[in-house]
């Protein structure tokens, strides 16, 4: 009887041990797996934030391009109308030559 009631006592505290143990084990791997959900997460968060520069920059040098593009557009214009300036001061120049010669 003695033997038996050890046997079971002694049973049930390997069993509890087993159970501590396992328990041990199930807290250990959620930690593990916290530790690398979190350094996954750091590691979306640099590369999003790597991303979102290298959009900011991407959009800056777009826009510098179409800036200069505009800048080259808008000079061309002031230059034909320089040109067309030009052409008329010849012009007005050569119709106040002819009005002299013909007053002389």
């Amino acid at each position: 009887m003695i033997e038996e009631e050890y046997a079971k006592s002694k049973d049930a505290a390997d069993y509890r041990a087993f159970l501590l143990e396992q328990e041990k084990h199930a807290e250990e791997q959620r930690g593990r797996e916290a530790a690398e959900r979190v350094q996954i997460e750091r590691e979306i968060k640099k590369a999003k934030q790597q991303a979102d520069k290298e959009d900011i920059a991407d959009r800056r040098l777009q826009d510098r391009k179409l800036e200069i593009e505009k800048m080259k557009r808008d000079l061309l214009m002031q230059k034909q109308q320089l040109l067309q300036n030009v052409g008329y001061a010849q012009q007005c120049m050569g119709n106040e030559i002819k009005s002299e010669m013909w007053l002389q």
